[in-house]
């Protein structure tokens, strides 16, 4: 191999590295400003042949349109007893929620979760084990192609959450609920309670105006509405006029 293509292939590994979840061959010749796809392919084709041909701890696949470095079947279950611990226990719940709902809002997550569940949802996103998009106020959550692949778990399937963990997941939701409920009933209750006291107010505003329509004094009246000066309005204070300090 001359240099400019030991160069080529050096720059495609370190890019294949930098995106685990795959990159397709014409953003990877954009990215190597390199106009044709063809070369790119033909670089990779090779490459791939020399990781086939090594004893090496990863391999490189095409999977669809994409291409990226793998972990050999072989050594799957090693890397992933290894790989787990990196999360700690809060985290790794918060990914068995979202993967048990087989997606979730991310204001769901955090109601069951508590607002801890932000900084795991952010960890989550930069590790590739799930992705979001926007869904009304909130966003949505959805575990990612790498998150299936890693715990080998069949997307159309129902996630194998431990007994333990989707019981505690299970009373978290309804913890929620029921806070949620309490929440409601106590600003229907504050609601009903400012409709009892509206009518009183009402009827004294009503008596008010049929004394004033009939030529009488309004409660709490000394003096005529008519043969007197007019008493002179007072002038509310503005805060951001300074004469008025």
């Amino acid at each position: 191999m001359g240099d400019e293509e030991l160069e080529l292939i050096a720059k495609i590994e370190s890019i294949l590295f930098c995106i685990p979840e795959g990159i397709a061959v014409d953003v990877l010749a954009n990215k190597l400003n390199l106009g044709l796809k063809g070369d790119v392919s033909k670089t990779l084709a090779k490459l791939k042949e020399t990781y086939d041909a090594k004893t090496v701890g990863i391999k490189l696949i095409q999977d669809g349109d994409l291409w990226k470095f793998k972990i050999p079947d072989e050594h799957a279950e090693l890397v992933r007893e290894a790989a787990i611990p990196e999360f700690d226990q809060p985290i790794l719940e918060t990914l068995a929620y979202i993967g048990w709902r087989g997606g979730s809002r991310q204001c769901d997550v955090v109601r069951v979760r508590s607002n801890k569940a932000y900084n795991h949802i952010k960890l989550l996103k930069e590790k590739g084990f799930i992705e979001s998009h926007k869904s009304g106020l909130s966003k949505w959550l959805q575990p990612t192609r790498k998150f299936y692949e890693y715990f080998k778990i069949d997307p159309a399937q129902k996630l194998p959450v431990p007994e333990e963990i989707e019981k505690r997941l299970q009373e978290a939701e309804k913890a929620a609920e029921e806070a949620e409920k309490a929440e409601a009933e106590k600003l229907a209750a504050q609601a009903k309670q400012n409709e009892q006291q509206a009518p009183a107010e009402t009827k004294t505003e009503d008596i008010a105006k049929e004394v004033k329509a009939e030529g009488g004094e309004e409660p709490g009246d000394d003096e005529p509405d008519e043969g007197g000066e007019p008493e002179p309005e007072e002038q509310e204070d503005d805060e951001e006029n300074p004469d008025n300090e």
